[in-house]
């Protein structure tokens, strides 16, 4: 059983003790240990768990067993890439150096959200693959999930390094010392004192705008229009990734209104910000969808900044889906490039061809980008990899939580000298070939739209001389 404490700093010192006393924590079979229990944890306490967590935010059961089964995958993958590093160490991996990290020490997690399987769990299982003594906290004092888990995880995990917390004081947490700070909450405001040390981070759970768009969707508007449908409606407040817009050419606007309108009767939206949305020049289409067209928010820009940004920030925050009409994928582009934030993911539907698909992923920016699909779960935070054997994806890397080394084998290397490295670049630098038969990337309709007009205009020109000549 673990100790019970009262206070942060009682449980501070707790893990710390654990932290420094005890070895197995810097073994991988440790770290396997401890997501087998968290995992077993989730299984055991399913039914009571999905209770609470409803209880704690009225939100249907069934939305959080998807999220279950979200951390449940996403503990599996973590303990896959512990379990490569126990069967091939990184060092013995290759000759050349690589990057692993450390245990920083001691971590305190503060989750602040709806979802806390996601943005509570999810980052605790992150932790202990890194090392960490870890105290998963929420500043609430009568939830019950967090209840739930502050009795029951000392039976499954080590009571000594993993500990749950309720109560979590803000001013204690600014002046408690520990190694590293997470903060899980929409919006970073609340914390600039906390924020403001070195050890601090802070993660939002608005991960921003989902966007689809809608190439040639006439071929598989039944489908296309099922894949939206399913995106929007998920959990409000609960999945990240739930569908904030998409953009459909405005000649099939027909051929989806009708297959769309089937769909919109079987769904009932709340918390719509009719009259706000309105004044963005939205237009009320079906319950919960509201339709404008592209061109009339790039007029709008010159007005007053960034209408596009400002609807969908409107209608992520309200719960409401848009629909954009557009003429171009050009113009779709014009009016991604003035948003003041990434998207999360923007997802290219039914592509007409394989150089449109490549043209709108190098065009745009966002944290995903998918074809033919729109992705149902997108990773919280995708910093650069730094551990060579981690393949399996996580929502939350180790890495976050650890310090970064690189580790290298073998024999000194024979210092470099300007002549091996010219050798070595001779060898390996060589002049890209030119193809004739290529043009620039994604202009190359382009280079074929001038042609045709030249040869329309050069036919004009000889029918003119033509007339003129036998007049």
């Amino acid at each position: 059983m673990a100790r019970v404490s009262n206070t942060l700093e009682s449980v501070v010192e707790t893990c710390r003790q654990g932290f420094l006393t005890s070895v197995t924590f810097r073994t991988e079979k440790w770290k396997l240990s401890q997501l087998h229990g968290l995992y077993q944890l989730l299984l055991d306490l399913r039914g009571d768990i999905l209770e609470a967590l409803s209880q704690d935010f009225n939100i249907t059961k069934a939305a959080y067993e998807t999220e279950l089964a979200i951390v449940l995958r996403d503990i599996a993958n973590h303990y896959l890439n512990a379990q490569n590093n126990l069967i091939i160490p990184p060092w013995k991996a290759t000759n050349k150096p690589v990057s692993v990290h450390l245990p920083a020490g001691v971590s305190i997690i503060l989750s602040k959200s709806s979802n806390p399987l996601r943005f509570g769990l999810a980052p605790l299982a992150a932790c202990i693959v890194a090392g960490n003594s870890t105290i998963l906290g929420t500043e609430s004092t009568n939830s019950r999930f967090f209840t739930l888990l502050s009795e029951k995880i000392s039976h499954y995990l080590d009571s000594e390094t993993v500990h749950v917390m309720q109560g979590f004081r803000l001013e204690d947490l600014a002046s408690t010392k520990v190694d590293r700070i997470f903060i899980l909450d929409e919006k970073p405001d609340r914390y600039g004192n906390i924020l403001s040390m070195p050890n601090a981070s802070f993660q939002s759970t608005i991960l921003g705008f989902s966007l689809a768009i809608v190439d040639d969707g006439e071929k598989m508007v039944h489908k296309v229009t099922e894949e939206i449908w399913h995106s929007f409606t998920k959990a409000e407040s609960l999945t990240p990734e739930r569908l904030t817009a998409f953009f459909v050419r405005k000649d099939h606007r027909e051929t989806f209104t009708k297959v769309f309108k089937e769909h919109g009767r079987q769904y009932s939206s709340s918390n719509i910000a009719a009259e706000e949305i309105t004044k963005e020049g939205f237009r009320h289409w079906e319950s919960g969808v509201y339709q404008c067209e592209l061109v009339q928010l790039l007029q709008n820009s010159g007005n007053r900044r960034a209408p596009l940004f400002s609807a969908l920030n409107t209608a992520r925050n309200s719960g409401i889906l848009l629909i954009l009409f557009y003429t171009s994928l050009e113009q779709v582009m014009d009016a991604l490039s003035t948003l003041e934030i990434i998207p999360l993911q923007i997802a290219l539907l039914s592509p007409d061809s394989r150089s449109t698909a490549s043209y709108v992923e190098k065009w745009t920016k966002s944290k995903a980008f998918s074809v033919g699909s729109i992705r149902s779960i997108v990773p919280v935070c995708m910093p650069p990899r730094t551990l060579l054997l981690e393949h399996s994806e996580t929502l939350f890397p180790a890495t976050l939580f650890g310090e970064a080394r690189a580790i290298s084998s073998g024999i000194r290397e024979t210092p470099l000298s300007i002549s091996t490295a010219l050798l070595y670049g001779k060898e390996v630098v060589k002049p890209v070939p030119s193809d004739p038969n290529q043009t620039m990337e994604f202009f190359g309709y382009m280079n074929r739209v001038f042609k045709l007009l030249g040869v329309a205009l050069g036919c004009f020109a000889l029918g003119g001389a033509w007339f003129r000549w036998f007049r």
